[in-house]
């Protein structure tokens, strides 16, 4: 499903995107063809256990990533393709904030901003650990050891099975103050650049 068009003001993103059903969001600016494979098995998975109407909700968003065609071709033989949407960045606050969880399967990064925009509207975040995210988050975020696809089937279905996990996580990402002062997060990230 393809939600390239500008988005109007009167109905929510939710509505818009997923005809109102719940959904997952990746956002990472360097999302390639390899780890959208490696998260649309991973979906599948997830999809096999829960046999649902959820939606993945796939942000194309940087230059240097997997274009638009390229994920169309990609998504053409894929046995979810009704339940993942592709889109752009307009309204990702939006797109973020009325997400079930954001996952971000960055490796280059130490400090993914879609992680720091996840937490700022207070979204449950799955995210690979780096020594950044664990100072600055701590247990506030669910970490994955590795971005293989059997590991994020299991974080989704985690998330997903536990509502009351969930709100935990939400609950810990308004605790933790933090992270919305960036002379903290600059802090961190120094100390990290520089070891």
């Amino acid at each position: 499903m393809d939600k390239f068009d500008s988005l109007s003001d009167t109905e929510s993103v939710k509505s818009q995107l997923t005809s109102d059903r719940e959904y997952f969001i990746i956002a990472d600016f360097n999302l390639d063809k390899d780890r959208l494979v490696t998260l649309l098995k991973g979906f599948s998975a997830f999809k096999r256990m829960l046999h649902s109407s959820w939606k993945f909700v796939v942000v194309l968003r940087a230059a240097d990533g997997i274009k638009k065609e390229e994920a169309e071709h990609l998504l053409s033989n894929y046995k979810y393709r009704e339940d993942i949407v592709l889109t752009n960045d307009d309204k990702l606050n939006e797109k973020i904030a009325e997400a079930y969880a954001l996952i971000s399967v960055s490796v280059e990064e130490i400090f993914p901003i879609p992680v720091a925009e996840a937490v700022r509207l207070k979204t449950p975040v799955i995210a690979l650990k780096t020594e950044t995210l664990d100072q600055l988050y701590g247990d506030a975020i669910v970490y994955t050891e590795n971005a293989g696809s059997e590991a994020i089937g299991e974080m989704l279905m985690m998330i997903y099975k536990g509502e009351t996990f969930r709100k935990n996580l939400i609950k810990k990402i308004e605790a933790r103050q933090l992270s919305y002062n960036m002379d903290d997060v600059v802090k961190i990230l120094k100390q990290n650049l520089l070891q």
